[in-house]
């Protein structure tokens, strides 16, 4: 991600990993949020949506495990503790939660009504996945007459 206005200066996650205590020896995994910026050379993403994500990724952190042993265990090793795996979905990973999570909130969007204060290409897009959804819920119908 890049900062507005300053293509030269990249976001960071407003949250910061320190493996400091393995290579010190200890077993504890310094993880914060730093929304003061004061430990970065570069823009720090604090928005509530950076905040989520950064807090997102360090929950599925597994600090018992050495990155240098182990990194997949130790970037993923708990991802599935808090989360609940139905049945019929049995295998899943961070990028199809996310991909899940990311079709839901267009689906929101786009079944939202159209609003004044929506943008050109906000309206359309609406309009034409509504007008969709009216088209293929008459098909569905006449399917089900015939």
């Amino acid at each position: 991600m890049e900062a507005a206005g300053n293509s030269a200066a990249p976001i960071q996650p407003s949250a910061f990993f320190s493996s400091r205590g393995y290579v010190e020896g200890g077993a504890n995994l310094a993880i914060g949020i730093d929304r003061s910026a004061t430990h970065h050379n570069e823009v720090v993403c604090t928005s509530k949506e950076c905040v989520l994500i950064a807090g997102f990724l360090a929950g599925n952190l597994n600090d018992k495990v050495d990155p240098c042993d182990d990194f997949y265990e130790f970037a993923c090793g708990n991802y599935g503790l808090n989360r609940h795996l139905p049945a019929s979905k049995p295998l899943r990973h961070t990028l199809s939660d996310m991909q899940s999570r990311l079709n839901k909130q267009v689906k929101k969007l786009l079944e939202s009504p159209i609003t004044e204060k929506d943008r050109k290409w906000d309206r359309l897009a609406k309009g034409y996945y509504q007008k969709c959804l009216q088209e293929g819920w008459w098909f569905i119908r006449l399917l089900r007459i015939a």
